[in-house]
């Protein structure tokens, strides 16, 4: 039996990794607003923070101003959500995909041990890797 791995094999790897890495890019380019998002969020807690504290003990509380805060809070919390939940998604597909050929593979070549296989990936993987630089 032949164990070398068929093309059609590695080039579903190729494109499995390919979208991954176009995954990882993509989180790349959306750090800088995350991080501003999360930044956002960190003030309305601090806010919150402080209007809790400054509360306590207090008969009268401005429920109308501590609710606006907690909504500040949900609004950012779904903002990062929602720009990350896409790519997240789509690396768990990624995943499913992944292991799925892998379990592919073995049945076909059941000869080939995850060395053996790793060592036929590697040299095309690895080319994609240094194309991306991430």
């Amino acid at each position: 039996m032949n164990n070398t791995i068929e093309i059609r094999y590695i080039n579903e790897a190729i494109r499995i990794r390919r979208e991954y890495l176009n995954c990882m890019y993509e989180i790349t380019t959306k750090e800088e607003k995350v991080m501003k998002q999360k930044s956002e969020l960190e003030n309305v807690m601090n806010d919150l923070t402080s209007l809790v504290e400054s509360m306590e003990g207090k008969k009268n509380i401005d429920g109308k101003l501590l609710n606006e805060k907690l909504l500040e809070a949900e609004l950012n919390i779904n903002k990062i959500q929602a720009e990350l939940k896409p790519i997240n998604v789509k690396i768990e597909s990624l995943k499913k995909e992944a292991k799925n050929l892998y379990t592919i593979i073995k049945e076909k070549y059941p000869d080939l041990n995850d060395q053996d296989i790793k060592s036929q990936m590697d040299p095309h993987l690895i080319e994609l890797n240094n194309k991306y630089k991430l």
